[in-house]
């Protein structure tokens, strides 16, 4: 014999069922936001491969503002 499942069966089982909290994940500007406060938020976020650098091995600066410069 093959034991039938009703649409019933199905709706008390799911009744049992405690909704799951399905969160998001947070972009970084999001995350800043949410642990630091909106105050600290930046108003984008510009992703890069790598960053130029001096012989020192120190962000070159005046390279990066070009480059985010041209961006716009």
């Amino acid at each position: 014999m093959t034991d039938l499942v009703t649409l019933a069966d199905l709706s008390a089982a799911a009744a049992r069922i405690a909704p799951v909290a399905v969160r998001t994940p947070l972009l970084p500007c999001d995350a800043v936001s949410e642990q630091i406060g909106a105050h600290a938020r930046p108003t984008r976020l510009v992703l890069v491969d790598d960053l130029a650098t001096l012989p020192s091995g120190k962000p070159d600066r005046e390279t990066i503002r070009a480059a985010v410069a041209a961006l716009h």
